[in-house]
C-alpha cells in the first residue's frame, strides 16, 4: 500500500461508516464507530510515515477529512508530525494543492481540534489565498469554518491562560490576526466573483 491508497481506503472507511450509521440501531452504531476508528488510527499511523511520496496535500487532506468524520480521538503527535512534515520546504505540499484539497485539510484539522498556534495554518492560509478565485463556494464555507473556529479555539486558550506560542509558529495573536485578515478578504473576493458571475448571467 502506498500513500495514495491508504488515503483512499481512510476516505472510503469514513464513508461506509456515515451510511452504516443511518441503518443501524444505537449499539450496533456504537461497537461499529470504535471498529471503525481503531482501524482509521492504524492507518493513519501508516500514512504518516509515506507522505514523503506525495506531491501534494492530498492524501492529508483526505486523512484528516476521514478522521474528522469519524470523529477520531487523533493523538496529538501524530498531528504534530503531519503538520511539520506538510511545513517542510516553505509548505511546498500545500502550494501544490487543489482547492478542494487545501478546504479538507483545514476542515479536518479544525474538527480534530488541531493547535491554533501552530505554523501550518498561516502556510495553508496563503495556500489557498493563491487559489482564492478557484474555490467553489463549499470549499470556501469549509475553509471559512475552519478558520472561524481556529479564532473560537486561540481566544480560548488566551481566556484559559495558555502559552501565546506553541508548536514552533507565528504568535497566537499575529496568527489571529492573519486569519482575521483572510476572511474578511475571502468575502471579498466571493463577493466580487458573484457580482462578477451576475453581471455577465443578467
Amino acid at each position: 500500500f502506498n500513500a495514495i491508497h491508504l488515503s483512499a481506503v481512510l476516505v472510503k472507511l469514513a464513508k461506509l461508516h456515515e451510511a452504516a450509521d443511518s441503518s443501524s440501531s444505537s449499539n450496533s452504531s456504537s461497537t461499529q464507530r470504535r471498529d471503525a476508528q481503531q482501524l482509521a488510527l492504524q492507518l493513519a499511523e501508516e500514512l504518516l510515515q509515506r507522505l514523503g511520496e506525495c506531491s501534494s496535500a492530498r492524501q492529508a487532506a483526505n486523512a484528516s477529512w476521514a478522521l474528522a468524520t469519524l470523529q477520531c480521538n487523533v493523538p496529538a503527535r501524530l498531528l504534530q508530525s503531519t503538520a511539520q512534515q506538510l511545513s517542510c520546504s516553505e509548505g511546498a505540499l500545500l502550494s501544490a494543492s487543489q482547492p478542494q484539497e487545501l478546504a479538507m485539510l483545514a476542515w479536518g484539522l479544525a474538527k480534530l481540534q488541531h493547535d491554533p498556534s501552530c505554523a501550518l495554518w498561516p502556510q495553508l492560509v496563503a495556500a489557498a489565498q493563491q487559489q482564492l478565485p478557484g474555490f467553489k463556494p463549499q470549499e470556501l464555507s469549509m475553509l471559512m469554518w475552519a478558520l472561524a473556529s481556529l479564532r473560537q479555539g486561540q481566544q480560548q486558550r488566551w481566556r484559559s491562560g495558555a502559552p501565546a506560542e506553541a508548536g514552533g509558529g507565528r504568535s497566537s495573536s499575529s496568527s489571529s490576526n492573519f486569519t482575521a485578515r483572510w476572511l474578511v478578504d475571502a468575502a471579498e473576493e466571493q463577493q466580487l466573483h458573484h457580482d462578477h458571475s451576475s453581471h455577465f448571467n443578467a
